[in-house]
């Protein structure tokens, strides 16, 4: 029963949730062990927020997703879990949720917390049935996850930085999506996967790798990052950001592979390697300089 809960609160997903400390890495000189604690703090919480999430969009797709080669395991999906199950997991991480929140007193970080959550339920109900627009909406949640860490040291990340992870963020959902229409029969995508042909989500691919990349370089040699890195190492930061994003391009064409995102980070060896190069090249250049 505990793996089972495990695997409905998808708590291997919460690794989305350590974009939290982007912000905190980058400046650094905000770091000190109140700030740490925060953070640390707002992780756990916010990452209570989107287990919620995960159960009620798993309760509402359960019948869909038990047509999915992938989804078919999750534990509604599979009816390994019930409507009893789903009541006792959302009762557990409101109390779990709320009171923490209102202890935070952070009215703009409650603020933008609330706003990540109704517009998730949102999709969840009704928005996820338009094409693109649903697409924009989950990639946004990574934005989300930036604005929150930089709102804990009350700070607001560099522009390139939000075009980055943004353009970042819709490279992600949309390989996803390219991975899922080719897994399943036509007849069984949801309404609004069936407007994507394979070339619009492929020309699209390329799009977003090209400006993903070019808004990282050009956060490297932006004023905000001279500023906090004071070093001239950090374009050399962008070999990690080439190869990652190739990298991710390249697992998209393949038919093996899937859809998760962090199922995709874990198993990929190339793509972890690359990731965890990134981090500690920034740290060293950062705490070291």
């Amino acid at each position: 029963m505990i793996y089972k809960i495990y695997n409905l609160l998808r708590i291997k997903q919460w690794l989305k949730n350590l974009l939290i400390f982007i912000p905190l890495l980058i400046e650094a000189d905000q770091l000190n062990y109140e700030v740490l604690i925060s953070s640390f703090y707002i992780f756990f919480l916010f990452s209570f927020v989107t287990s919620f999430i995960y159960v009620v969009n798993d309760w509402f797709d359960r019948e869909e997703d038990s047509n999915h080669p992938e989804k078919k395991n999750r534990p509604f999906a599979s009816k390994e879990l019930n409507g009893k199950h789903a009541i006792f997991s959302l009762f557990s991480l409101t109390l779990l949720t709320v009171p923490g929140l209102f202890i935070l007193g952070n009215s703009f970080l409650n603020s933008l917390i609330a706003l990540y959550f109704l517009q998730s339920i949102l999709y969840t109900l009704y928005l996820k049935n338009f094409s693109l627009l649903e697409i924009f909406i989950v990639a946004s949640g990574y934005v989300y996850r930036i604005l929150i860490g930089a709102s804990i040291i009350s700070s607001f990340p560099s522009t390139w930085m939000i075009f980055t992870i943004g353009s970042a963020s819709l490279l992600i959902v949309i390989v996803k999506r390219k991975i899922d229409i080719t897994k399943k029969p036509f007849s069984e995508l949801r309404s609004s996967f069936k407007n994507y042909s394979n070339e619009f989500l492929s020309t699209s691919i390329g799009i977003l790798s090209a400006t993903t990349i070019t808004s990282y370089v050009l956060f490297t040699f932006s004023n905000y990052a001279i500023l906090k890195f004071n070093s001239e190492l950090l374009p050399f930061s962008s070999i990690f950001v080439f190869f990652g994003v190739l990298r991710y391009v390249q697992l998209s064409f393949k038919t093996n592979v899937s859809s998760d995102p962090i199922n995709l980070l874990l198993k990929d060896k190339q793509l972890f390697i690359t990731v965890f190069l990134w981090m500690v090249f920034i740290f060293s250049i950062n705490f070291f300089n």
